[in-house]
């Protein structure tokens, strides 16, 4: 599958703490694409399993709709007691932090494999996306992105800056976002990140600028580590999503809403037309334009 189809509509990647009640509980209002129960950083060490316990309710509780799913593990001896908790119907990726080898993934796909087998989980139900945070990392990246199960590339740009010494800032994240970006389109993978800090979610515009560089340089989404950066996120990297949902909704209303048919010279059938009205329907969140497309009968009822 292409990065560009494995992406539709998982741009903006809201990380919420896990032992937060509140957040958690909240998590799905805040009209980010994935929720990223954080049992890593964002957890004291004193509230690991509050967060776990936390977490397994969150996906066990999930029902149709709402954002999709993903739980940021620690890379340490922690790991199997956080997969063990968190592995179940409804989480759709494990985020696996401070990446630096395809190794490392290859003992992570099977851990997953035998919890995946032992809870009747389809095979490789959960995707793995690789957090990269360090020059290791990116010098490692070809073969981080060729790992079982990745299916994703994400930059941890605070982390990375930490490890090179300087500030988190576009000069010294370009060349890590555009050799990211060609690596996880090589591999069909998604391509996450900003050339810019992950902490800015007061300067708007900044951010928004940030945004339309890495989705230029062939980035498909960005981390968001505070609600208000995720409607700048989906508004920049939507864009073309919202083109091909309205394309799709147009054939599949010319279709009588049945069977099969095609837009753009791509096969159009009940579960397309769903995921499109989806992105139409969540693109009134993030701007008057984007609105009045939602507001269209865009359903495939």
């Amino acid at each position: 599958m292409s990065a560009a189809n494995r992406s539709r509509g998982l741009h903006a990647w809201l990380f919420v703490p896990a032992d937060d009640e509140r957040k958690v509980s909240r998590m799905g209002t805040r009209g980010a694409n994935v929720v990223i129960l954080d049992l890593e950083d964002a957890v004291p060490e004193g509230r690991k399993a509050a967060a776990r316990r936390l977490a397994a309710e969150a996906i066990a509780g999930r029902t149709g709709g709402g954002p999709a799913l993903a739980v940021r593990i620690n890379a340490t001896d922690m790991a199997e007691a956080d997969l063990d908790a968190t592995v179940a119907e409804g989480l759709d990726f494990v985020i696996w932090p401070h990446c630096e080898s395809g190794a490392a993934l290859v003992e992570l796909d099977e851990q997953l494999t035998r919890l995946e087998r032992s809870r009747g989980l389809p095979p490789r139900a959960v995707g793995v996306v690789a957090l990269i945070e360090s020059p290791r990392g990116v010098l490692e990246l070809t073969e981080i992105a060729e790992a079982p199960r990745v299916v994703g590339l994400a930059l941890g740009s605070e982390d990375l800056a930490l490890e090179l010494g300087v500030a988190a800032t576009r000069q010294s994240l370009d060349l890590p976002v555009r050799q990211l970006a060609l690596v996880a389109a090589a591999a069909g993978h998604m391509g996450i990140g900003l050339d810019t800090s992950l902490g800015n979610y007061v300067d708007l515009d900044a951010l928004t600028a940030s945004a339309k560089r890495s989705r230029d340089a062939g980035l498909t989404g960005a981390l968001c580590i505070h609600p208000r950066q995720v409607g700048v996120i989906n508004a920049v990297f939507g864009e073309g999503d919202i083109e091909w949902a309205r394309a799709v909704i147009a054939a599949w209303d010319a279709n009588g809403r049945q069977g099969v048919t095609s837009a753009d010279g791509r096969m159009v059938d009940r579960p397309v037309a769903e995921r499109a009205a989806a992105i139409l329907a969540a693109a009134a969140a993030v701007g008057p334009d984007a609105a009045l497309v939602a507001s269209r009968d865009g359903g495939v009822s």
